[in-house]
């Protein structure tokens, strides 16, 4: 019962401080008009798109907390330096912050106690994101 409710306020917590990096609505989260801008006529490319980037941040959402957990700078390095180019042109910020917040962990040499809620927030800005995805690619392909 104690593992329950402690879970439930992390994951309030977690849920506070997504919402404290990036105070804008879900619809503002991430900048969908790039791909628009990108291919204007190509729904099918803007699909496929929408698909590589699920994929990818689903990708992150598993190896980002092992990393950071283990303290592999590394792994985390390499992750970053994956992400970063769909972070710029998608324009993220939430997660742009939580990626140059674990770098400075990282040359500060203090990752420490705060990695299982920072892995919760990653995690959960992952899922924000796909899901933002998802629903800008339905509105572009029912036109609204």
């Amino acid at each position: 019962m104690l593992e329950d409710n402690s879970s439930k306020r992390l994951e309030e917590e977690e849920s506070e401080s997504v919402a404290a990096l990036l105070p804008v609505p879900k619809e503002e989260f991430l900048n969908y008009g790039y791909l628009v801008e990108m291919a204007p006529d190509d729904k099918d490319f803007r699909k496929e798109m929408v698909h590589i980037y699920r994929e990818t941040f689903r990708q992150m959402q598993e190896d980002y907390p092992k990393a950071l957990l283990s303290k592999d700078h590394t792994q985390l390095r390499s992750i970053h330096h994956k992400i970063k180019p769909t972070v710029t042109m998608l324009d993220i910020a939430a997660l742009r912050q939580l990626i140059e917040k674990t770098e400075s962990l990282i040359r500060e040499d203090a990752l420490n106690e705060t990695l299982e809620a920072h892995a919760l927030q990653v995690i959960t800005t992952c899922d924000t994101i796909i899901e933002v995805l998802q629903e800008a690619l339905r509105r572009d392909l029912d036109g609204n």
